[in-house]
């Protein structure tokens, strides 16, 4: 939804959200990022627009729900071929500048499997998407030009080992494969001691730990904020580095059962990412509590290929077990 919009349609849009939006984002509680009701999102995509607000990078795996949700809807009123027709009848500046970074990525992308050049190389084309849209993207294009060599230039890496080869270059000096980071050192080195504090990780390598804490995120939780509920899809476990915070058992809508309290250097979530089951528990802040969100993707890949994690973390998930059982035979349940 953007510059092929004329002027009516888009105060349409804005008159729509303001006499709708707090309503709407009520019911979405804290899945979206809202946006001010007094001006038009040029550089967002239709779906960003239609629920007036892009989707929050904590939403995990009810991002792909609220999508199909809006496809849905697009599709039942008709108007997936009309939006299609908008987003691209435009007039294109020079270098794509006046078009959303991922719309300009597919163009150019296609442009080249259009010409299947012997070298294609990417500078910053795919710097918008997900790692997991990164490595599906390389896939597909190697099998629609199995004989292109692909190089792939960027500020950083999330994961370099998906990579056949991986060369830094700081201040034009060829290092070796280490890791550029777009955050400051010390932030990197603020995530690194969190991830030690948690006994699981304390033997972890250090080229392990920093792909680990490159794909981790802060999280902040508010008192009284819940971080995950009983059936949510797990798509992230949660570190806590300051605060406190509990898991526990909804009983009823006005009674809960604490599991266990959460404190600095505990992990937890990370039993269902392993089992690959939806949360069993609850988890709440009971004061302002900062935790380090690992994705679910980099901390399976950490386990499939580091034995002492897997070690540690077999222990910690059977301790932990056993003082559920306990509380769960202390309470009767």
């Amino acid at each position: 939804m953007g510059f092929a919009f004329v002027r009516s349609f888009q105060l349409r849009s804005l008159e729509i959200r303001e006499n709708s939006g707090p309503k709407i984002l009520k019911a979405l509680n804290t899945n979206f990022i809202p946006a001010g009701i007094d001006r038009f999102l040029l550089t967002r995509t239709v779906l960003k627009n239609t629920i007036y607000g892009a989707i929050s990078v904590f939403s995990g795996a009810k991002e792909k729900e609220i999508e199909e949700i809006v496809l849905a809807t697009l599709r039942s009123n008709g108007l997936c071929s009309k939006s299609a027709q908008a987003i691209f009848d435009l007039d294109i500046a020079s270098g794509g500048s006046n078009i959303p970074t991922d719309f300009r990525e597919r163009v150019a992308l296609s442009r080249a499997g259009i010409k299947r050049p012997d070298v294609l190389i990417l500078e910053n084309a795919l710097a918008s998407q997900s790692p997991e849209t990164r490595q599906h993207t390389r896939d597909e294009l190697a099998k629609l030009m199995p004989r292109t060599t692909q190089i792939y230039i960027e500020r950083s890496f999330g994961n370099p080992d998906a990579y056949s080869q991986f060369v830094s270059i700081e201040n034009g000096v060829v290092g070796d494969s280490g890791q550029i980071t777009p955050e400051s050192e010390s932030d990197l080195e603020t995530k690194l001691r969190a991830l030690r504090q948690a006994e699981v990780f304390a033997r972890l390598d250090r080229k392990s730990l920093r792909l680990l804490a490159f794909g981790s995120r802060w999280f902040h939780a508010n008192a009284g904020q819940e971080i995950f509920s009983k059936g949510d899809e797990a798509d992230a476990a949660y570190l806590c580095v300051k605060g406190h915070a509990s898991l526990f058992w909804q009983k009823t809508t006005d009674e809960k059962d604490v599991v266990v309290d959460v404190h600095p250097g505990r992990m937890v979530g990370d039993l269902s990412i392993i089992l690959n089951e939806k949360r069993l528990l609850n988890l709440e802040a009971l004061e302002e509590t900062e935790f380090l969100r690992l994705g679910a993707k980099e901390l399976r890949s950490i386990i499939a290929n580091d034995h002492q994690v897997s070690k540690n973390l077999m222990i910690t998930i059977a301790e932990h077990l056993a003082r559920a059982r306990a509380i769960l035979r202390d309470n009767k349940v």
